[in-house]
């Protein structure tokens, strides 16, 4: 069991720590939802580009669920599978990626 000593000094530090954090805790339902409403801003920034019509990024925003038609058109990459995109762009191509 702590001492009053350990009590006095702990629980102000954890409870500044909870203060501090409070204004950064969101539910499960509204960080879902502010994702989805970034994944809409990106897709919308991108659908012109050469990359957004590739996976038909203006046809995701028009569905009904943007996230499942985001994860059936759009495959997972990672940087070696970017870098042909990118590398277009740093050559002078425009409207390749955003």
């Amino acid at each position: 069991m702590p001492s009053n000593y350990t009590k006095k000094i702990l629980r102000p530090i954890v409870n500044a720590g909870k203060r501090l954090a409070a204004p950064f805790a969101i539910g499960k339902d509204k960080a879902y939802q502010q994702q989805l409403r970034t994944l809409k801003k990106v897709l919308d920034k991108a659908k012109d580009t050469e990359f957004g019509k590739t996976y038909g990024f203006a046809e995701i925003l028009d569905a009904t669920s943007v996230y499942k038609a985001y994860k059936h058109q759009v495959p997972l990459m990672d940087y070696s599978k970017m870098h042909d995109w990118w590398q277009r762009a740093y050559n002078g191509a425009e409207y390749i990626t955003w």
